[in-house]
Parts: structure tokens; sequence; C-alpha cells
């Protein structure tokens, strides 16, 4: 019967005390997240789709959007909120897959989509017109959901004020 050195199974124990430590602090931060959902429909008001998203109200929060996911399922997304209706620009750099833009105006109405914007770029993009919100989903995600320019949208859930 081999015997392991006591400085070995302390390395081992503080090793695996760090891990469960880190997998505990990453599941806090996942289940702090505040989330809600965005219903789009037709201008008729009839249900089109609906997403689960993560709100990004400070700037900061706007600005890594969605650099710390590898992927996205197509029924999630990030809302980025603006204080006011303005021109609005981002940029993909930070983004490790593609994904579809959608600027929807403070009544609430999709006024410009942009299909398949692929990361790495440092080119912004920016509206052609004002919006107050920008959802960022997945791909590919706007054709089968088939969202449009005009289609109403609905928050449901609560978010901070952006900054």
């Amino acid at each position: 019967m081999s015997r392991e050195h006591p400085l070995i199974r302390r390395l081992m124990r503080l090793l695996s005390s760090a891990f469960v430590a880190t997998v505990a602090i990453a599941c806090m931060e996942q289940s702090s997240t505040p989330r809600m959902n965005i219903a789009f429909g037709s201008s008729m008001g009839s249900p089109v789709s609906s997403f689960r998203v993560e709100p990004a109200t400070t700037e900061a929060q706007r600005e890594l959007h969605l650099a710390r996911y590898s992927s996205l399922p197509m029924s999630e997304g990030m809302l980025l909120v603006y204080r006011s209706q303005s021109y609005v620009s981002l940029r993909t750099e930070n983004l490790k897959f593609p994904v579809d833009v959608v600027f929807i105006s403070g009544q609430g109405n999709v006024v410009e989509i942009v299909e398949n914007a692929q990361p790495g770029s440092s080119q912004p993009i920016v509206s052609e017109g004002t919006a107050q919100f920008v959802v960022l989903l997945a791909a590919g995600a706007v054709k089968m959901a088939e969202i449009s320019v005009g289609n109403a949208s609905m928050f449901q859930g609560n978010f901070a004020p952006p900054e």
C-alpha cells in the first residue's frame, strides 16, 4: 500500500477547495443575473415569438454584452438598454459567435434589424435611425422567429433604469 506524501495531500485539498469555490462563485453569478422576457408581435398585436434576455443597463454591461458567452441558445439573448432614444453604435469585436441585432424604439417598435453580424469586428454597427433598446440574438434567430421591422415588442419583467 503506497502512502502519499503529506504535501501532495495538502496540495490536492487546496486545489479541490479552490475548484469548489470557483464553481460556487460562477453559480452564484449565474443565478443572480436578472433575466426577463421580450416578446415580439406583428403590428396587429398577434404574438410572433419570445426570448429570454439578460438586460444590460450600465455602460460597462453594454460594453461586455455577450463577450463572456461562447455560444447562445436560439431562445436567449442580451437586451442593451439606453437612457433615451438616440443613434446607437456597437461593436462585435469581443463576441465569439455571430449575432442578429434588433434595434427597438422607446415606444417598443422594431426599427431596424442587422442579421448575422460577424464576431471579431472592430467596425461599428450603427443604427440608421434612433433606438432606445437593442436585442442581440444568436444569428438566425430573427429569421426563425419571423421578426421584422415594424413588429411591436413587449418586455416581461423588470430591470434597473440605465445609468
